[in-house]
């Protein structure tokens, strides 16, 4: 397995910088496989997982991540509440919770305890690149390519 390389931007062929990111969930299948997805992107390297929301909060405050993809049910502390606490340790992160509940109160609740978006699992290879490339401007023309690749 070779080292990871930042994503090449189309324009100019100049590496450009790759989204250090946590992922939280408290399914290790369901874990794993977004590690996987988001690794074969290169545009986003995985720092640190948690399988509940206190460790993923230590986790954030030990790694500094740019992103943090957390679900909301969690064990221990929900992932609500883990990315309030998030919020208040690192201002500069963004965060997308991800749920197996994809109705408008489960976003409604996420964004108000101070996620920047969220992907309802069932959807998440079609919605979570457009989320991140949203969140991270300057890398959307690698991530949109990640996008047509991952369908």
């Amino acid at each position: 397995m070779g080292v990871p390389r930042d994503p090449v931007q189309p324009q100019t062929g100049q590496s450009i910088k790759s989204i250090r990111a946590l992922v939280a969930d408290d399914s290790p299948v369901f874990l794993s496989t977004l590690v996987q997805f988001l690794a074969r992107s290169g545009a986003v390297t995985v720092v640190a997982t948690a399988s509940h929301g206190r460790e993923a909060v230590e986790q954030a405050g030990r790694h500094q991540p740019d992103l943090a993809i957390v679900d909301v049910r969690m064990p221990d502390m929900n992932g609500l509440e883990a990315a309030a606490e998030m919020r208040c340790l690192s201002p500069a992160v963004r965060i997308v919770m991800i749920s197996i509940d994809h109705d408008g109160q489960t976003e409604a609740d996420c964004l108000r305890h101070g996620a920047d978006g969220f992907v309802p699992k069932v959807d998440i290879h079609r919605r979570l690149w457009p989320e991140i490339a949203r969140l991270f401007p300057h890398l959307a023309a690698g991530l949109s390519r990640q996008e047509d690749r991952t369908r």
